[in-house]
């Protein structure tokens, strides 16, 4: 599994000139689009929603991308954290979606998930009202996960524990420990 991007959707009970101030603190440059800034070879990228925002509320995309390969999902960890705990600091944040998107063979089926009818679409819910989705997009392929509700949060913290489950659902195994096994020797 080759991930193109790792990114969240937010949003802080603040207007943009607020989080813009923080977001420049943070080191961030403006691009065309969206605040930039480089983490060992990779891109964490910031862009506003401004159709979706208002003067209480604004809504972000943060992005994590290697340019040029394959994007490093050990390495996101530490940016993610970082800033997520500086923007925390200053106003209330929601996290509201995290995708991924992702290149891999064909897919058949993804274990523990439902396909709906007539389509690639597999979704599964948790009892605390998360759904995850994955489905093809152009050439290649989103992993998404969602609140039922969009409204309410999701449990960002868990985007790696995520993330691994479904590779290892796409191989056809329910979790990671999965693809232990041992040999008994009698």
């Amino acid at each position: 599994m080759r991930i193109r991007t790792i990114a969240f959707k937010w949003h802080v009970e603040a207007p943009i000139g607020a989080v813009e101030a923080v977001i420049r603190q943070l080191g961030f440059q403006l691009k065309k689009q969206s605040w930039e800034r480089k983490v060992g070879g990779h891109v964490l990228a910031i862009e506003h929603r401004a159709r979706m925002s208002s003067t209480k509320r604004s809504y972000f995309w943060l992005r994590f991308y290697q340019p040029a390969s394959s994007a490093d999902k050990t390495l996101v960890s530490r940016a993610l954290s970082e800033w997520f705990y500086a923007v925390n600091g200053h106003f209330v944040t929601t996290v509201n979606w995290f995708q991924v998107a992702f290149d891999t063979e064909p897919i058949r089926t993804v274990h523990g998930y439902k396909q709906s009818s007539n389509s690639s679409i597999w979704t599964k819910v948790d009892k605390d009202s998360t759904c995850f989705s994955v489905y093809p997009l152009y050439d290649y392929f989103l992993f998404e996960v969602r609140n039922l509700d969009i409204r309410n949060g999701i449990r960002h913290q868990l985007y790696a524990k995520w993330l691994d489950e479904v590779e290892f659902n796409i191989q056809g195994n329910e979790k990671p420990d999965d693809q232990i096994g041992f040999n008994l020797v009698g």
